[in-house]
């Protein structure tokens, strides 16, 4: 879980100046999301690249967080992630997220 919090804090962390606080974004529940399994990975070379956080909430597939290392990105995988997710949420049987 610290990979996937530094992942969060890296991924999301240029916009905290601008904003002027954190974005949840940066600090999702890891740990319960885990237990839950609703986090997917892709695995890199020195710790994760890029999480998803779905799951499904009342009648909707929900898609609460992605989040791509800077070092991974422009290569597509928050694309591949986000369209996995969907696709999860439809075979699930959900048709709106």
């Amino acid at each position: 879980m610290p990979a996937l919090a530094a992942l969060a804090v890296a991924a999301y962390g240029k916009y905290v100046e601008r904003l002027g606080y954190e974005p949840p974004a940066m600090r999702p529940e890891f740990a319960a999301h885990i237990a839950r399994g609703e986090v997917e990975l892709l695995p890199g070379p020195e710790g994760p690249d890029a999480y998803l956080i779905h799951f499904a909430q009342a009648d909707a597939w929900v898609i609460e967080n992605l989040a791509v290392a800077p070092a991974a990105q422009g290569r597509g995988l928050g694309r591949a992630l986000l369209a996995h997710g969907e696709a999860t949420g439809r075979a699930a049987g959900h048709v709106r997220a």
